[in-house]
């Protein structure tokens, strides 16, 4: 084939990196890598509008992974199955809900009842792309995610207008850092976004639990410990959310 690189993957890891010149690409033009090991995968370059996106599919595997997983613990009604990770340059009505509508009847097979998360487009943050345009599933919700240092009152007022609108919205990852997650904490910010989850009643899961050495760690980079730690070794961080237990 014509533009084709073949990199043979060696077991049990293999790295490649390889530069991609888009600058003559047109409208509707990808360029990218079809990697075929197992189950396939593609990534690729694309341009629509004038603007180049990455794009990165893996659909089949998406559909045998939950199929297995949802199979595995279909009795552990505590699973919580979250589809989609922060998509970015994907809106919601072509590429996002059409995907979702294709993997969730997969999970319902072996688990009706689980509770499904369904992310939203740029990393999770669109939910407002959701409001006019629902998925038919009564037991998935729309996943928001905020970084208190960097996403301040747009995201804020975003995330009450779903909330309003009677969206179901789940948190599945936040802390009180800047997106990079380092930085440092900003607790005005971090209180404001407290409040409205507590007025509303969010579910939220904070990021993250370990001993990186970064600041959203809730653990501090000494702490050895896997379970039952003390005040003294978790990070500012982890103190932060500890005392903001119900």
């Amino acid at each position: 084939a014509r533009n084709t690189l073949t990199q043979r993957m060696l077991y049990p890891g293999c790295a490649a990196e390889i530069t991609l010149d888009f600058s003559k690409m047109k409208d509707g033009d990808y360029a990218g890598l079809c990697i075929l090991q197992s189950c396939y995968a593609f990534a690729a370059v694309t341009k629509r509008d004038g603007k180049t996106y990455l794009v990165m599919q893996n659909k089949e595997a998406a559909k045998a992974f939950f199929k297995e997983m949802s199979l595995e613990f279909r009795d552990n009604p505590n699973v919580i199955y979250e589809i989609c990770n922060e998509p970015q340059n994907s809106p919601w009505a072509s590429v996002i809900k059409p995907y979702a509508e294709e993997i969730i009847p997969i999970i319902r097979e072996n688990a009706p009842d689980a509770l499904i998360l369904c992310g939203t487009n740029t990393w999770s943050q669109d939910v407002h792309e959701v409001l006019n345009d629902r998925l038919s599933d009564q037991n998935t919700m729309y996943v928001m995610h905020f970084y208190a240092g960097t996403h301040k009152d747009d995201l804020r007022n975003r995330l009450k207008s779903a909330l309003d609108s009677n969206l179901p919205v789940f948190i599945s990852e936040c802390s009180i850092t800047d997106a990079s997650g380092n930085g440092a904490i900003d607790y005005d910010s971090a209180e404001k976004w407290m409040s409205l989850i507590n007025q509303y009643d969010v579910s939220f899961l904070a990021w993250s639990l370990s001993n990186k050495d970064e600041s959203s760690a809730l653990l501090k980079p000494s702490t050895q410990s896997l379970s039952a730690w003390s005040d003294e070794e978790l990070s500012d961080t982890g103190k932060w959310f500890k005392s903001k237990k119900n």
